[in-house]
């Protein structure tokens, strides 16, 4: 939300099933989201124009009730932290991929627009951030933790992947 406020957009935070239903009335303008939720949510409907911003990550993991871990196997409990251990998260994140691209082919053939921001639209918009960015080291660096370093690597990443 902070991020699109930056970027001059008045953010609302509705939920995703109600997203179509805002964009169909007028609610609201825009979904900021990944391609992958568009097709099945039928947001392409409401949304023939899309811009690829590249803004955030949104991370997603699984969880497990310790009592179901501790019932699990050692050899099962193994087999799960190797999975964990970015086996699973590099297979997602290629499945994800796959699908964007699936997708957004999908959608250009029934005549959606995409855009892609010049060099010069995303300095604006990384310079429009800064702020936040600077926040997010601070608030680290408040709590003892190294938020300089930690958003360098955030960073690093984001260029590798």
């Amino acid at each position: 939300m902070e991020i699109l406020t930056k970027l001059g957009a008045i953010p609302i935070n509705i939920p995703w099933l109600e997203t179509y239903t805002a964009l169909e009335r007028g609610i609201a303008d825009g979904v900021l989201c990944p391609i992958a939720p568009m097709k099945g949510l039928k947001l392409t409907e409401v949304t023939p124009h899309h811009t690829i911003l590249n803004l955030q990550v949104s991370p997603f993991f699984a969880v497990m009730n310790q009592s179901k871990w501790n019932s699990l196997s050692p050899q099962d409990q193994k087999i799960i932290d190797e999975l964990s251990k970015g086996t699973m998260s590099k297979l997602c994140g290629t499945k994800l991929r796959e699908g964007d691209e699936i997708d957004s082919k999908w959608m250009s053939q029934k005549g959606e627009k995409f855009y892609e921001l010049s060099p010069e639209e995303i300095a604006k918009c990384v310079d429009a951030i800064k702020p936040l960015r600077e926040k997010f080291i601070s608030d680290l660096e408040a709590k003892g933790l190294p938020g300089k370093k930690i958003l360098e690597e955030i960073l690093r990443l984001a260029k590798q992947y």
